[in-house]
C-alpha cells in the first residue's frame, strides 16, 4: 500500500519563496531550459504530469486561462509564480511586450548594429534615418 500523496497546494508552496505581498514569488524547484518553474501533478497512474508552475498558480488562484491565450509575466521574471504578476494575453502580445530584438522591431524600435574596434558588435542604439542624422561638422 502506498502512502497518500501530499496535496498539491502544500507541495507547491514548499517550492516557493513568496517574498513580500507585491514582490515576485520565486519558484525554487525544477525549471525548464527557459527558466520557467516545473510542477509535477499526479495523473492517477505511476507517472506524474509536469505543468508550468506559473500557469498552475494562475489557474488555482485566479481562474482558468482562456483558450488561445498564454500567460505573460508582467514582472518579466520567468521564475515568478505570483498571480498578481501574471496576465493572460495572446502569444503575439506576449512577444511584443518582451525585450527580445524581434519585439523591439515589432514596436518600431529599430536597432542598429555597430561593429566595435575589437571586432564584436554592439546592438541597441536607436535607428535614425540617414537624412535625419545631424552633421555636427556642418557650418549650417
Amino acid at each position: 500500500m502506498s502512502r497518500p500523496r501530499t496535496p498539491a497546494p502544500i507541495r507547491f508552496w514548499a517550492k516557493v519563496d513568496p517574498g513580500w505581498t507585491d514582490d515576485c514569488w520565486t519558484w525554487n524547484a525544477n525549471t525548464d531550459k527557459d527558466g520557467y518553474g516545473i510542477f509535477s501533478m499526479p495523473t492517477g497512474g505511476p507517472q506524474a504530469r509536469n505543468v508550468k508552475a506559473h500557469r498552475w498558480a494562475y489557474e488555482q488562484y485566479v481562474g482558468p486561462i482562456p483558450d488561445g491565450l498564454v500567460i505573460d509575466h508582467l514582472c518579466r521574471n520567468r521564475g515568478c509564480v505570483n498571480p498578481g504578476h501574471l496576465e493572460p494575453v495572446t502569444a503575439r502580445e506576449n512577444t511584443v511586450r518582451s525585450d527580445n530584438p524581434v519585439a523591439k522591431l515589432m514596436r518600431g524600435e529599430l536597432l542598429t548594429r555597430e561593429r566595435l574596434p575589437n571586432g564584436t558588435f554592439r546592438t541597441g542604439a536607436p535607428w535614425v534615418a540617414e537624412e535625419d542624422k545631424i552633421n555636427w561638422d556642418s557650418e549650417e
